[in-house]
């Protein structure tokens, strides 16, 4: 390894033709004049294009018969071979953190017509180059051992998709569920836009292949409760709430449903129904097992009752059963936690004063009249609370319903973010409501439409064009809904358009909430030393090419959990998440630990925590013991932040010290 630092240093300089481009737009001849001379320059020479397979091999033994000078490669970017020429470094024996790269091509002819001025331009950035690398280091590569399994937190569509896809590449899988079944809000659809399949025969296939696969552990009704370690090497710790029922014993038989004296609302029917104490999530659940709501249950309420576990012919319940904690390792985690539905409250039509709230509805519910997409979504399915039969509570059927999109957690509308699927969704509920009940008038209320899906503006072009009693009130971005009150048997909407105000009753009002991150994201992330959105979504790495990384490495995200998606959408998530890990951690392969870190200098550290709060990839930590800050290597991406946020100058960031920067720019300055 090349080993000469300071003013005995060394350098080769190498100018890339590439080709015609910079050969036909600079004088090489003229920089290689008068650079060539300089103290600390041993050699400088041409060569047609650098980067191609021959090029790469003459460097390679240029380099490896003078390993103690560094080098400067003058072509392209180092954004494009960067890490070409640093394996050409590697492969030579020279430390390839003793390499720079000058940009000729991008930063002079790419931006600078004339000749002559492009050819200054390029001596200048040459020389600046040679400075830098006369200053730079040898830096340390490692390796480390990691563990190539993964954890998949979350069990909808995306989750599933993903822990299918590791599993099926030899991957062993911890999936965790937070509810009882998995399949997450796809399992619950009557059916799915634009082809009107069933929601739950959809998924069932793959439900059944994750639950039997041998790579994967599912822990349903479990939650992480704590995440130790870095990329690579995660611990995890899993809290198993107990079921009270024991699934290799279970069948699903219902008996102890029936034998169960105490009920609640159903929180898969979004409370339009109840069950038992003791229950099946919903029909066509996975797994097909009861668990005990200890909130409902007599005995959990300190009365004395065995009803359950008396009536169960195969032994399987136990009320006894205590949560259990488990820990287990993986070198990445995959969030797919999908999202959850923003409050929905009539806080705005009290606020209004344009009606009262009637008698038993405080502010902050919902009239009774009034449903979520979700809970419309369970009254229209099969297996739902009515069996699909569309009524009011009363159970008659509605003669007008108004569907009310972007409708935000205050009770008005439009809502600040757009939730994706709701358009769609509508057009679905049209086709059916138009299907179940041929003379009900549809109100929908709607400020624009969002169909961006393949077959999405055909479906609801044939909904909206097959429903004669349609009426679409469309309004402007000043217009609002300003609230709704249940008055005499009617639900009254308020709203204005084209700044008139406006009245609407209706039977049924159907209001679609604004997705928002899942219940616990936020805390979820601060486990994970993550940042969420104001919507409580994870932030991704970049929003555009990166949007199934987090800013942490070894922790991905994918559907829902990162944005609004639809079912397709948080497939192909899934799917880019699960090559994500694939890639990043492959078995039988060390991972190598970049060298070009932030640094701390325990002895000028202030302890003032400013790097820790600054660094957005949360690789650095106070420790108390050493009264100092501390990096983590393998998180750390060699940003600066922290390095220009230090009050001190405790903090320096390797392969970018202020020294090399100096240099460079006094040598452009000259």
């Amino acid at each position: 390894m090349a080993r000469s630092e300071g003013k005995n240093a060394k350098a080769r300089i190498y100018l890339c033709e590439c080709g015609p481009i910079i050969k036909g737009g600079l004088d090489l001849d003229l920089i290689a004049g008068r650079v060539g001379p300089l103290e600390n320059v041993s050699s400088v020479q041409r060569y047609p294009t650098l980067c191609s397979e021959e090029g790469r091999q003459w460097l390679e033994q240029e380099m490896a018969a003078h390993l103690d000078s560094r080098l400067v490669v003058a072509g392209c970017s180092p954004r494009e071979h960067g890490a070409t020429f640093m394996e050409v470094c590697r492969k030579a024996g020279v430390n390839p953190y003793l390499m720079t790269m000058a940009n000729i091509r991008e930063q002079c002819i790419w931006v600078t017509a004339d000749s002559d001025s492009a050819t200054g331009k390029a001596e200048e950035i040459v020389r600046a180059a040679l400075a830098r690398v006369l200053r730079q280091k040898p830096l340390e590569e490692k390796e480390i051992d990691c563990c190539t399994d993964a954890l998949v937190i979350g069990a909808g569509v995306t989750g599933l998709t993903t822990a299918r896809l590791l599993a099926d590449s030899g991957r062993q899988v911890c999936l965790v569920e937070s509810a009882p079944a998995i399949g997450g809000r796809a399992a619950l659809l009557s059916e799915v836009y634009p082809g009107l399949e069933c929601g739950s025969c959809m998924l069932e296939p793959l439900m059944d292949e994750v639950l039997h696969h041998l790579n994967i552990e599912c822990l349903t009704y479990s939650e992480v409760d704590e995440v130790l370690g870095d990329f690579g090497n995660y611990t995890v710790k899993i809290r198993q709430r107990a079921r009270h029922v024991d699934p290799s014993a279970c069948y699903g038989c219902r008996t102890c449903s029936e034998a169960c004296p105490a009920e609640a609302p159903n929180r898969f029917d979004e409370g339009l129904s109840r069950n038992k104490a003791i229950h099946v999530p919903y029909a066509g659940a996975l797994p097909n097992v009861s668990l005990v709501d200890r909130e409902s249950c007599l005995r959990f309420q300190g009365e004395e009752c065995n009803a359950c576990s008396e009536a169960c012919p195969f032994g399987a319940v136990d009320l006894d059963m205590p949560d259990e904690t488990i820990e287990r390792r993986a070198g990445a985690v995959v969030i797919a936690t999908g999202a959850g539905l923003g409050r929905a409250t009539t806080a705005g039509a009290a606020r209004t004063g344009e009606g009262t709230l009637p008698e038993g509805v405080g502010e902050g519910t919902l009239p009774e009249k009034v449903l979520t997409a979700s809970a419309f979504e369970r009254l229209l399915n099969a297996s739902g609370p009515t069996g699909g039969a569309l009524n009011l509570p009363d159970r008659s059927e509605p003669r007008s319903i108004a569907l009310i999109h972007c409708f935000d957690g205050e009770g008005t509308a439009p809502a600040e973010s757009c939730s994706k699927v709701c358009c769609m969704a509508f057009a679905k509920y049209i086709d059916q409501i138009r299907q179940k009940l041929p003379q009900c008038e549809i109100h929908e209320i709607l400020w624009e439409r969002c169909a961006g899906g393949k077959g999405f503006r055909e479906f609801f072009t044939s909904a909206v064009n097959g429903a004669e009693t349609l009426r679409q009130i469309w309004l402007g971005p000043e217009d609002r809904l300003s609230g709704l009150i249940e008055e005499g048997g009617k639900l009254r909407a308020f709203f204005s358009k084209d700044g008139a105000k406006k009245e609407l009753d209706v039977d049924l009002a159907v209001v679609a909430p604004p997705l928002v991150g899942s219940r616990g994201s936020r805390d979820l992330a601060r486990l994970m030393r993550l940042e969420t959105d104001r919507q409580g979504f994870f932030l991704e790495d970049h929003e555009r090419l990166l949007s199934f990384k987090t800013r942490v490495e070894g922790i991905f995200v994918a559907g829902c959990a990162q944005g609004p998606k639809d079912i397709q959408e948080s497939a192909v998530q899934g799917a880019a998440a699960a090559g994500g890990v694939m890639s990043a951690l492959v078995p039988g392969r060390k991972l190598l630990v970049d060298p070009a870190t932030s640094a701390v200098e325990e002895t000028q550290c202030g302890g003032c925590r400013t790097c820790v709060l600054t660094c957005p990839y949360e690789a650095l930590r106070f420790d108390d013991e050493k009264n100092a800050a501390v990096v983590n290597e393998l998180l750390c991406r060699g940003c600066g932040s922290c390095a220009a946020a230090c009050p001190c100058g405790a903090i320096k960031a390797r392969h970018f010290e202020d020294e090399q920067i100096t240099a460079e720019i006094t040598a452009l300055m000259k």
